[in-house]
């Protein structure tokens, strides 16, 4: 756990910390939205998180297993991509504190990467997570019917590989989410999750429990029951984060002067170190991974 300090509470109320607050409100609107929005990303890798009983894994067939082990190195991959993914974030917010002067437009600042420079790797990586989701999904459906029909289903072991089957809906449910979030994320992309995906994350976000065994290494448990709580409502509440994104780059608004320019730069710093937590989750995720 990091000491207290290093962790970004002021996030958790922007409009009522007193480091913050003075930030010109569209940003202060923004700026808790997508705070919020990163730590639901916390929320979606501990379901990634999560190990699968060895137990189940040895009721396996030898195909199964294969199959098994080849999803959870495409899930290395999907978290290798959403850390690289949430760095470049993490530089974007820092890019705002190092381009904020007085006169600075929000819009502006909040949109310091181009879109278009990296809408074409975002769809990938979108296109990627709905993918490896959908495997998840068919995986599960065909061990379920193969121990069906073996007969599996009958005996007592069975209860670890139903056990298993629970772990697999999470597993799409949180890739599902992921890819539901970038397409949030970041301003002025307009993508859209495949049909198979929004059922998949309506259920997964209805039904998500933090086991806070890899965001206890760098969040609060305050933040993480707000992140858990964010994920209760995903849908809505990435809509008030794209609009507050749209508000604020249709806007006008402008950093007036010293007292708003601090308290921006000390939101996008918070912003940056939220960024930087999320890559540790996503390197805890990774250690945590099947590797036969």
């Amino acid at each position: 756990m990091g000491s207290s300090s290093s962790k970004t509470s002021g996030l958790l109320d922007v409009a009522k910390c007193k480091d913050m607050n003075s930030a010109p409100l569209p940003f202060i609107k923004y700026a808790q939205n997508t705070g919020d929005g990163i730590l639901s990303f916390a929320g979606c890798l501990d379901s990634l998180a999560t190990k699968m009983d060895k137990r189940a894994i040895s009721y396996m067939t030898r195909k199964e297993k294969s199959t098994f082990e080849k999803l959870e190195a495409e899930k290395m991959k999907a978290v290798d991509n959403i850390k690289v993914f949430v760095l470049k974030e993490k530089m974007r917010f820092q890019v705002m504190q190092q381009e904020a002067t007085i006169g600075a437009k929000m819009a502006d600042l909040v949109r310091n990467v181009r879109p278009e420079a990296h809408c074409r790797e975002i769809s990938q990586m979108q296109a990627s997570l709905t993918e490896l989701q959908t495997k998840y999904q068919h995986f599960k459906i065909e061990l379920e019917e193969n121990c069906r029909v073996d007969g599996r289903s009958q005996k007592s072991s069975y209860k670890f590989i139903f056990a298993c089957l629970g772990g697999l809906t999470m597993m799409a449910g949180a890739v599902g989410a992921i890819a539901f979030l970038i397409i949030h994320f970041v301003p002025g992309i307009n993508l859209v999750l495949a049909p198979l995906g929004w059922a998949c994350v309506a259920a997964f976000a209805a039904s998500a429990v933090a086991g806070g065994t890899v965001m206890a290494c760098c969040l609060r448990q305050d933040e993480i029951d707000r992140a858990m709580a964010y994920m209760s409502n995903l849908q809505s509440n990435l809509e008030k984060l794209k609009k507050s994104m749209q508000e604020l780059e249709a806007g006008g608004t402008v950093i007036e002067e010293t007292k708003q320019l601090e308290h921006f730069v000390n939101i996008a710093v918070a912003l940056e170190k939220r960024c930087g937590h999320i890559a540790k989750i996503c390197d805890e995720v990774s250690k945590s991974t099947f590797c036969g």
